[in-house]
C-alpha cells in the first residue's frame, strides 16, 4: 500500500493538474469569444451575395461623386451602407432608398436580380435613360419612386406584375408613350409582406412627363384601392372616363394641364372621399354637375382655364371644409349664391375673375373670416363694396378691378393692415375719398385705384408704406398736393390725368415709372416718365410684372412735363382681354429717340432679366426693334405730314445697326416700294453677316482647341495661344442662334 505521504504528493498532482486544465479552459473560451466574430466577419452580412448588383448601380450612377458615399471595400458590403436595408430573416435587400444621393447615369439591367426588393426610392437625382424591363422581377415592390430625374423612353408594360404596389411616382421627368392599359393590374393584391400589412390604398403619379393619349378604361380595376390619381402637365387627350366612377376609395384626383375635351361626368358625384379635385388647364366645358354638392370632404376645386359656362350650382354651398376655389378664366355667368356663406371660416381662397358673373357681391360672406386671397376682377360686377369684408383680418390680396363696381371705398378696410399686401380697386365707378384709414396698412405693396372718379387728396402716409411698390391712382379727380415722402420701394408710381395735383416728386423715389402727365407735378429728368392711354391702363394688371417695362417703352416720354389727357373712356361693358390689347404695347407716338428706347431696353435687362445666359441678346433685341420702330413710326407721320417728323426721315434699315452692310436691293413689290429696298437689303446684308460672323467664331474655336492642346511649346506659339484666348469664340450653332437673335430676328420681324 502507498504510505501516507505518497498519498498526499499523488493529491497534489492531480490538483495541479486540474487547476492547468481549468485554466486551458478559461484561456480557450476567452480566446474564442474575441477571435470568432473577426474570423467570420465576411458571413455577418447576410446580403453579400447582392454585392455584385449594389456595384454595378454604384458603377452605371457615376458612385465616386455621389453627394452620399458607399465603401464599397468595406468587409461587409453592402450592409451598413446608406439608403441599403438588408433583411436577416431572408437573406436579401428589402429597401434601397438613394435620394438627393447625386446619381448620374442609367440604371442598370441586373437590378431586376433584387427580387426582394420592397422599397425603391432614387428621386431627386440625376438618373437618365429609360426604366430596365428587369424591373418587372420585382414581385414584392410596393414603393417606386423615380421623381425629379432625367429618366425617359416609355413606361414599360410589364411593370403590370407589380400588383402589389403602393405608391408609384415618376413624376418630373421626360417619358414619353402612352400609359399602359395593363397598369389596371397594379396595386390590386394588398396581402402581408415581411411581417406587415400593406395598407389598402394605392397611389399612381406621374406628373410632368410627356405622355400622350386617352385614359384606358382598365384602370377601373382599382376600384378599392386608388387613393391619388395624379396625371398632371402632359400631353393627354380624350374625355374623362365616366367608367371611373367606380374609385369609391379617391382622395385626390389631378388632371390639369393636358388638353381633355368634353363636359365633367355627372357620375364622379360617388366620389365621396374626394378631397383634391383638379381638372384646370385644359378644353373642358359644359355646365358644373349639381350633384358635386355631394363632395362633403372636398378642400380644393380647381375649374381655371377651361370653358365652363352657366352659373354657380347652389348645392356647392355644402362644402363646409372647402379651403380653395379656383374658377377663373372661363365663361361663367350668373350671380354669386349667398348660399355660399355657409362655407364660413373654412374658405381661403376664391378666384373667379376673367368670368361674366354679374350682381352684387353678397355681404354675407363677411363671415369668410380667414380669407387669405379675394379675386374676382374682370368681370361685370355692380353694386357697392360690402363693408362686412372688413372682417377678413387675414386677407392679403383682393382684387375687384374692370367691373362696374360703385360707391366709395369702405373705411373699415383699414382692418386689413397687419396681413395686405395687394389692394386693386382699378377701373370701376368708385367716388369720394380715398380713406385716410388706408395709411394704417404695414405690408402693403401693391395699391391701384387709377380709371375712377375718386376725389380729395392722396393721405400722405399711404404712399410712404415701407413697402408700397405698385401705387396707382391715375385718371381720377385727385387733388392737392403730392405727398413729400414715398417709400423708397417704389417701382411704379402713376397719378397722371388728375389735373389739380400740384407739386415736385420725392427724391426718394429714385429710379422709378412715373406716370405724371396731365398734372401740374414738377419731376426730376432723372426718373422714367410714361403717359399711358385708358386702353394700356386697362390691360396693365394682367402683364406679367417682368415684362412691364418692355411692354411699356412705346410710351416713355422726353421730357418730364404736362401732357394732354388721352380722352376718357367710353362707359361700357367691363373690357374682355383679347388679341387686340397687343395694340397699346404698339403705341402711335413716335417722339422719342433712340437714346430713349434704348435706355428703355437697357433698364429692362438689368432689372428685369437675369444678368447671364440671354441677358444680352435680350437688351439687343427689345433695342433693334425699338429702333425699327421708330421709323415706321416717322414713315406713318412722313405720310401724315407731321412736321415734327423731319428728323425722321431716312428710310428704315440705312442705320448701321440695322443694315451693317447698307445694302439696297430692288423689293420688286409695285409702285411706291422704294422704302422697302433697304429692308430687302437688310435681311439679306443681315443673314451674310450672321454666318460669316458664325464661321469665324468656329474657326477661332477650332484653333483655340488646337494650340492649347500642344505640350513644349515655343515662345511665339504660347504668344499665340494667349492671343487667341482672348478673342471671343463658339461653336457655329451657338454662335449663330446668338447672333441671329441679336440682328437677324429683330431684322425680318420689323421687315415682316
Amino acid at each position: 500500500m502507498p504510505s501516507e505521504s505518497e498519498t498526499k504528493k499523488a493529491l497534489v498532482h492531480v490538483s495541479v493538474a486540474t487547476a492547468r486544465l481549468t485554466f486551458l479552459l478559461i484561456h480557450f473560451s476567452l480566446v474564442s469569444h474575441f477571435v470568432t466574430p473577426t474570423a467570420t466577419a465576411a458571413e455577418a452580412c447576410a446580403c453579400v451575395h447582392r454585392s455584385d448588383v449594389l456595384l454595378d448601380l454604384y458603377h452605371s450612377t457615376n458612385g465616386p461623386l455621389w453627394t452620399t458615399k458607399w465603401n464599397i471595400n468595406a468587409t461587409e458590403f453592402p450592409c451598413a451602407q446608406p439608403g441599403v436595408t438588408c433583411n436577416d430573416t431572408i437573406s436579401d435587400i428589402t429597401d434601397l432608398v438613394l435620394v438627393d444621393f447625386g446619381l448620374n447615369g442609367s440604371l442598370p439591367v441586373s437590378l431586376g436580380n433584387l427580387t426582394a426588393l420592397y422599397r425603391f426610392d432614387v428621386s431627386t437625382n440625376f438618373v437618365h435613360g429609360s426604366l430596365p424591363e428587369s424591373l418587372s422581377n420585382w414581385q414584392s415592390i410596393a414603393h417606386f419612386n423615380a421623381t425629379l430625374n432625367q429618366i425617359s423612353g416609355s413606361l414599360p408594360p410589364s411593370y403590370s406584375a407589380w400588383t402589389r404596389m403602393v405608391l408609384f411616382l415618376v413624376s418630373t421627368n421626360s417619358l414619353t408613350g402612352t400609359l399602359p392599359p395593363d397598369y389596371g393590374k397594379m396595386g390590386t393584391d394588398h396581402h402581408s409582406l415581411c411581417c406587415e400589412r400593406q395598407p389598402n390604398h394605392f397611389r399612381f403619379v406621374v406628373f410632368e412627363n410627356n405622355l400622350t393619349g386617352t385614359l384606358p378604361e382598365q384602370y377601373t380595376s382599382w376600384l378599392n384601392s386608388i387613393q391619388n390619381f395624379n396625371i398632371r402637365n402632359n400631353r393627354f387627350t380624350g374625355t374623362l372616363p365616366v367608367v371611373y366612377k367606380v374609385w369609391n376609395t379617391l382622395f385626390a384626383l389631378h388632371v390639369a394641364s393636358n388638353t381633355f375635351h368634353g363636359s365633367l361626368p355627372s357620375e364622379y358625384d360617388r366620389w365621396t372621399s374626394i378631397v383634391e379635385f383638379s381638372v384646370a388647364e385644359n378644353n373642358l366645358s359644359g355646365t358644373f354637375p349639381p350633384s358635386y354638392g355631394n363632395f362633403f370632404l372636398l378642400k380644393q376645386f380647381y375649374m381655371n382655364d377651361n370653358s365652363f359656362t352657366g352659373e354657380l350650382p347652389l348645392s356647392y354651398s355644402a362644402w363646409s371644409r372647402i379651403d380653395a376655389v379656383f374658377l377663373f378664366n372661363n365663361k361663367l355667368d350668373g350671380t354669386f349664391p349667398p348660399e355660399y356663406s355657409q362655407w364660413r371660416s373654412a374658405i381661403k381662397t376664391l378666384d373667379a375673375s376673367q368670368n361674366n358673373f354679374v350682381g352684387t357681391l353678397p355681404k354675407s360672406y363677411g363671415n369668410w373670416t380667414s380669407m387669405v386671397s379675394f379675386t374676382v376682377a374682370l368681370n361685370s360686377l355692380s353694386g357697392s363694396l360690402p363693408a362686412e369684408y372688413g372682417a377678413w383680418t387675414s386677407l392679403q390680396i383682393f382684387k375687384v378691378y374692370s367691373n362696374q363696381l360703385s360707391g366709395t371705398l369702405p373705411c373699415g378696410y383699414a382692418a386689413w393692415k397687419k396681413s395686405a399686401l395687394e389692394i386693386n380697386f382699378s377701373n370701376n365707378k368708385f367716388s369720394g375719398a380715398i380713406p385716410s384709414s388706408y395709411s394704417q396698412f404695414l405690408s402693403l405693396s401693391t395699391f391701384a385705384a387709377s380709371l375712377n372718379s375718386l376725389s380729395g387728396v392722396i393721405p400722405p402716409a399711404l404712399v410712404a408704406v415701407p413697402t408700397m411698390q405698385y401705387f396707382s391712382v391715375g385718371d381720377n379727380q385727385l387733388a392737392g398736393l403730392l405727398p413729400a415722402t414715398v417709400s423708397p420701394l417704389v417701382k411704379f408710381f402713376d397719378v397722371q390725368n388728375n389735373s389739380r395735383l400740384r407739386g415736385s416728386l420725392p427724391q426718394t423715389m429714385g429710379v422709378s415709372m412715373v406716370m405724371t402727365c396731365n398734372t401740374q407735378i414738377t419731376c426730376s429728368t432723372t426718373v422714367f416718365k410714361y403717359c399711358f392711354p385708358h386702353e394700356f391702363m386697362i390691360a396693365f394688371w394682367e402683364i406679367p410684372r417682368a415684362e412691364i417695362l418692355i411692354a411699356s417703352a412705346p410710351h416713355l416720354v422726353a421730357a418730364c412735363s404736362a401732357t394732354p389727357a388721352p380722352p376718357p373712356p367710353t362707359p361700357g361693358p367691363p373690357v374682355q382681354l383679347t388679341p387686340s390689347m397687343e395694340a397699346p404695347f404698339r403705341g402711335d407716338s413716335a417722339h422719342f429717340d433712340t437714346f430713349q428706347t434704348a435706355t428703355a431696353a437697357l433698364t429692362y435687362g438689368v432689372l428685369v432679366s437675369t444678368v447671364g445666359r440671354g441677358a444680352l441678346p435680350s437688351i439687343q433685341r427689345s433695342t433693334s426693334a425699338l429702333r425699327l420702330a421708330r421709323r415706321c413710326a416717322a414713315d406713318v407721320n412722313a405720310a401724315g405730314g407731321d412736321a415734327e417728323s423731319e428728323d425722321l426721315s431716312p428710310p428704315r434699315f440705312d442705320s448701321p445697326a440695322d443694315n451693317p452692310l447698307l445694302l439696297s436691293l430692288p423689293a420688286g413689290v409695285g409702285k411706291g416700294s422704294a422704302s422697302l429696298d433697304y429692308a430687302t437689303g437688310a435681311v439679306v446684308g443681315n443673314t451674310i453677316v450672321v454666318i460669316v460672323s458664325a464661321i469665324i467664331l468656329q474657326c477661332i474655336l477650332v484653333a483655340q482647341l488646337c494650340f492649347s492642346g500642344e505640350t513644349n511649346q515655343s515662345p511665339f506659339k504660347r504668344f499665340l495661344v494667349l492671343l487667341l484666348g482672348c478673342l471671343p469664340s463658339a461653336r457655329f450653332l451657338g454662335a449663330i442662334s446668338v447672333l441671329y437673335a441679336a440682328l437677324l430676328q429683330p431684322t425680318v420681324g420689323a421687315c415682316i
